[in-house]
């Protein structure tokens, strides 16, 4: 690593790898930012607006709906982006993933949407909500048309950081200007996914236009291959999903939504919090090993001047 960002530094020619590997670190780190920055921009305006409760009832709704955007995706992340990847140069089995990918996620959001309709009859606290559940299925649709795991495999993840960032800034734009009172909580999903939607329409306007790709309906044994292909890696998504998300959910069944509302609210802080400490800590660590190897003082005036500042800093 030291020899890549030397030649870096001193204008040395480094293989095409390392700036393949440099340059979607570059785009993909855009995307996070992006996802990280946006919400710490939203929030406090949607508790004024809407409400803690109201809140409470948008952060439930995300949650019930991320299981459904879990057996959605169904493990394509890496089982398409893998196969593209091999692939990469052979634009007719490329065409083949992607429009396997796509009519396997379309199957799946229907399925699971048969299923949100048995939800909704007879589970009281989505019954309670039913028209608000059903307006955050879009949150589903907006994930279906994302191709991500197209962009990884083809490692052209410029083109996902644009679209990411065209996607949140109109759901941003649409927050400020169409949730102006505590009624219009209801329309929060919805807003959220036009931008996903968005990004997604120009991701796959990309995908088919600039990559010229053809749909190519896929065989019926082609797409049974695939589920079985990636059910064990939704499987294992699915229960990390339950395991950070449910809750959310349980606080739901046993609560009521000003709770949950509480709940997320300190929940979202704590997690920008720790993405905050992980990212000092990524950036200090190296010099933290670096002092070590000099002395124990130099490690001890190292956490003076750098971590408790720091510390104390996130602490007020």
């Amino acid at each position: 690593m030291k020899q890549i960002f030397s030649r870096l530094q001193s204008g040395q020619p480094v293989s095409s790898e390392t700036r393949s590997v440099f340059r979607n670190f570059f785009f993909l780190s855009v995307v996070q930012a992006t996802n990280f920055i946006i919400p710490l921009i939203i929030l406090p305006y949607l508790l004024v607006v809407v409400g803690v409760e109201n809140f409470g009832l948008i952060s439930l709704a995300q949650s019930v709906m991320s299981y459904f955007i879990i057996i959605t995706d169904f493990g394509f992340n890496l089982t398409s982006t893998r196969e593209i990847v091999s692939n990469r140069h052979d634009l007719k089995k490329v065409s083949e993933i992607v429009s396997t990918t796509l009519v396997l996620k379309t199957m799946l959001s229907f399925a699971c949407f048969v299923v949100l309709l048995l939800c909704l009859r007879f589970v009281p606290m989505l019954a309670d909500h039913s028209l608000f559940y059903l307006i955050s299925f879009s949150l589903v649709i907006g994930q279906l048309v994302m191709p991500t795991w197209f962009f990884q495999g083809m490692e052209k993840m410029q083109f996902l950081a644009y679209i990411n960032v065209v996607g949140k800034t109109v759901f941003t734009v649409l927050i400020f200007f169409l949730v102006v009172k505590p009624g219009d909580y209801m329309y929060v999903p919805l807003y959220l996914s036009l931008g996903n939607i968005l990004s997604g329409i120009l991701g796959i306007a990309i995908m088919f236009r600039r990559f010229k790709l053809n749909f190519r309906m896929p065989s019926v044994q082609v797409l049974k291959k695939e589920l079985k292909t990636g059910g064990s890696i939704m499987l294992s998504n699915f229960a990390i999903n339950a395991y950070v998300n449910s809750n959310i959910v349980i606080l739901g069944f046993f609560s009521n939504t000003t709770v949950v509302g509480y709940y997320s609210v300190a929940e979202k802080i704590l997690y920008c919090v720790r993405q905050i400490m992980n990212l000092f800590f990524q950036a200090t660590y190296p010099q933290l090993c670096k002092v070590a190897q000099i002395s124990h003082q130099k490690v001890l005036l190292f956490f003076r001047n750098f971590l408790v500042p720091f510390t104390i800093f996130i602490t007020v």
